[in-house]
Formats: C-alpha cells, structure tokens, sequence
C-alpha cells in the first residue's frame, strides 16, 4: 500500500511539476501576446500617420496638376496677347513708314 501511495505521490508531483511549467509556459505566452498588442497598436499608428501623410501629399499633387494647367493656360493667353502685340507694332511700323514718306513728299513740294 506504502508504494502504491508513494507512487501516487510521485505522479501528483510530477503533474504538479507539469502544471507548473505550463504555468510558466502560459505566463510567457501572455507577455507574448501583451508585447504582441502593443507592436501592433503601435504599427497601427504608423500605418494611420503614413496614410494621412500620402492623402496629404496626393492634395499637393492635384493642386501642383491644378497651378500647372492655369500656368499653361496662361502661357497660350500671354502667346497669344503677344502675337496681337506684334502685328499691331508692325502695323504702326508701316504706318509710321507711310507718314515719313508723305512728310517726305510734302517737304519736296514745299
């Protein structure tokens, strides 16, 4: 009987001995998933920073699309605008050549 009781003691410490390192197994485990939580959290706020930084950075660039469509526009405008100035310089300019011949004519008749 004293056997089968130091047998059955022997067994109760080894699973005491198993428990306990479960125990510990399982406390490991949970500091795991704690670190694990807070990596994540952590990844999360990045993720959310890098997101609001490409929103941001993608209104810069429609707004750089929108500034260089009005530049261009103001570009063929100004050529525009500069083509008229031309031909009316040369209009003055064979104006201005027409009067100095006729003051030319009107000095020779003099």
């Amino acid at each position: 009987m004293k056997k089968e009781v130091n047998a059955i003691k022997k067994e109760i410490n080894a699973i005491k001995n198993q428990v306990k390192n479960n125990t510990s197994q399982i406390q490991n485990l949970n500091e795991n998933v704690r670190l694990l939580e807070i990596q994540t959290k952590e990844n999360t706020q990045i993720l959310q920073a890098l997101m609001h930084s490409a929103e941001v950075n993608k209104a810069v660039q429609d707004k750089m699309a929108i500034d260089t469509a009005r530049i261009q526009g103001d570009v063929i405008q100004i050529k525009s605008d500069v083509l008229a100035i031309r031909k009316d310089l040369s209009m003055v300019e064979t104006i201005t050549a027409n009067n100095y011949s006729d003051i030319a004519k009107l000095k020779a008749i003099s």
